[in-house]
């Protein structure tokens, strides 16, 4: 899963964040040896659950987001911003998995 430049995988054990490195507004990406697009990333974290994973994507989002924090109101907005973003993550994906659960019952 995306979301803006954080980038959600996970294994049996985890939920692993990543970071791509962005080029202006989109992720830098490089060609690997046979020929894909690998986007170049730096991890964030592990976590054990999807929660976790959120709440530190909105922690990083917080401190390194567009522009210093300077009144309470600053702060404000731009936690409002980050609660949007990542409700609309996650109704997305959620979609996704509604979508795929129902395709795979036909």
């Amino acid at each position: 899963m995306r979301i803006e430049q954080y980038h959600i995988t996970s294994d049996q054990r985890n939920f692993i964040v990543a970071i791509a490195k962005m080029d202006g507004d989109e992720p830098a990406y490089e060609v690997s040896y046979k020929g894909k697009k690998v986007y170049i990333e730096r991890n964030l974290g592990y976590y054990r659950n999807l929660a976790q994973a959120f709440q530190a994507i909105a922690r990083d989002m917080l401190q390194n987001g567009a522009g210093p924090i300077m009144t309470v109101d600053d702060y404000a907005e731009r936690a409002e911003t980050i609660e949007t973003t990542l409700a609309a993550a996650a109704r997305e994906y959620g979609q996704k998995l509604r979508e795929a659960g129902n395709e795979a019952r036909r």
